[in-house]
């Protein structure tokens, strides 16, 4: 780590700045010191679209790092599986404001559900129905744009917000292709209307 920082502090070349930065993110969480590991984590995002924003396909280097931003969530919420802090909650925002993974944006809709942030919640399930519904039609997005609009649809339900509600009843209706829950959701938004 102390390694790290120095380099961190003499190199001028952006793409090594960013790598040295995920590894200096990645050890601090290993050391537990979660405050410092995401404000490391914050400036490596915060890097990140000067160095790979537009080569992140091609470029190997931006590959792996973009794997690495993408496993230390993942690794940190396996680690607060139980009882997710509110620094999982703000590093999820961070990763959620470079990337558009849909995956994530549903895992961090969960857990803002979980510590009860229904609007954070929502937001996040909205930008994944957004991205979902710019995709390609094939069966597994179709399939992932369902479970998405019903996990707004419970959300919603726990938000206790009758607006909230509505527009994730009018969402589904009018953007699942499947349909599987359709008749429920019309009985809903019926009942909710009367």
């Amino acid at each position: 780590l102390v390694v790290y920082r120095y380099l961190l502090s003499q190199e001028t070349r952006l793409p090594f700045k960013l790598e040295s930065q995920v590894r200096v993110s990645q050890l601090e969480m290993e050391l537990k010191n979660t405050d410092r590991s995401l404000v490391d984590y914050e400036t490596a995002l915060n890097l990140w679209p000067e160095v790979c924003g537009s080569v992140v396909a091609t470029e190997m280097r931006c590959k792996e790092i973009a794997v690495r931003l993408k496993n230390y969530i993942i690794d940190w919420h396996k680690i607060e599986k139980k009882s997710p802090s509110e620094g999982l909650e703000k590093a999820y925002a961070a990763y959620l404001r470079a990337f558009q993974d849909v995956d994530l944006f549903l895992q961090g809709a969960l857990l803002a559900r979980e510590r009860k942030n229904f609007e954070g919640a929502l937001a996040w399930l909205e930008k994944a129905t957004l991205v979902l519904a710019a995709s390609a039609n094939s069966p597994e997005v179709q399939q992932k744009l369902e479970t998405v609009l019903l996990a707004r649809i419970e959300t919603a339900e726990l938000s206790q917000s009758k607006e909230a509600l509505k527009a994730a009843l009018e969402g589904y209706l009018a953007q699942s292709k499947e349909g599987r829950r359709r008749l429920d959701v019309e009985y809903q938004l019926a009942k909710l209307k009367y």
